[in-house]
């Protein structure tokens, strides 16, 4: 089955603690029938923390983060999620989804509930073999909200290095080029997620699905990182944009040694 794409949906995404604290007020623990924006806020948390396991060296900091919603981009990841379960098309997956809503569940173990286990790995995680590019689109979408944080395009020298980037075979490699001049101490994948933002804002150029994919694949991987480092991304686009630039300006005058810095 094709899927179509995503139609982003508002949602009322719950806390874990808020639910808890409902519950265990009624003091209904072993047989719980969750509200829907309940039953969906639970299910988007365990597609988060499923997500993001396979890439983490410490499940317990997922665990905490993931639970809590207490990460930025862990909290993208459950805002995802919500947006898959608004989107369920297929007769068999909404008669699934419905079935387990009209479940009743002990809140201890909701989420070691096998049957909870296998919709979420069966029908939400199966998904992001063809999801992951929207993933990747709307995940570079909100980190370059945050790591760019104010308009630098104001400035006429940057104007300057823009009308130079357009001019060249590949402006992503320049762009690359500039950062890892003030990113001695991330990854590589980190790195590339920056250039994809740069080009971006500074080309108005759409990103390919190959790079969307990237985006999803460091994103997935690289989530807490993401999160930790957030302050030093913004420094280090901040530098990137004020700093002089190597770039070659038009064809001839200003290509001799060097080119022309801006």
């Amino acid at each position: 089955m094709e899927l179509k794409s995503l139609q982003i949906k508002r949602i009322t995404q719950i806390s874990l603690k808020d639910i808890y604290s409902r519950y265990v007020t009624l003091n209904e623990f072993p047989n719980i029938k969750f509200t829907s924006d309940e039953f969906k806020s639970l299910l988007a948390l365990k597609f988060a923390y499923s997500y993001h396991a396979p890439f983490v060296d410490n499940e317990e900091e997922l665990i905490k983060k993931t639970y809590h919603e207490s990460s930025l981009f862990i909290n993208f990841t459950i805002f995802f999620g919500r947006q898959l379960i608004a989107n369920l098309e297929d007769d068999e997956s909404k008669k699934l989804y419905n079935y387990l809503l009209n479940r009743e569940y002990n809140y201890n173990i909701f989420f070691n509930d096998s049957q909870i286990y296998d919709f979420v790995e069966e029908i939400l995680i199966n998904q992001m073999a063809f999801r992951s590019l929207e993933y990747g689109m709307y995940f570079l979408n909100y980190y370059s909200k945050i790591v760019i944080e104010k308009d630098y395009k104001v400035d006429s020298d940057l104007k300057l290095k823009i009308e130079s980037l357009k001019m060249i075979k590949d402006p992503l490699n320049k762009i690359v080029s500039q950062l890892e001049k003030n990113s001695k101490n991330i990854s590589t994948p980190e790195v590339l997620l920056l250039s994809f933002v740069l080009k971006k804002y500074l080309l108005d150029k759409k990103i390919n699905a190959v790079e969307y994919g990237l985006v999803n694949l460091i994103a997935r991987q690289k989530n807490l990182i993401l999160a930790q480092n957030m302050q030093q991304y913004k420094n280090i686009i901040n530098e990137t944009l004020t700093m002089k630039w190597d770039l070659y300006q038009g064809k001839g005058k200003g290509r001799g040694r060097g080119g022309r810095k801006m």
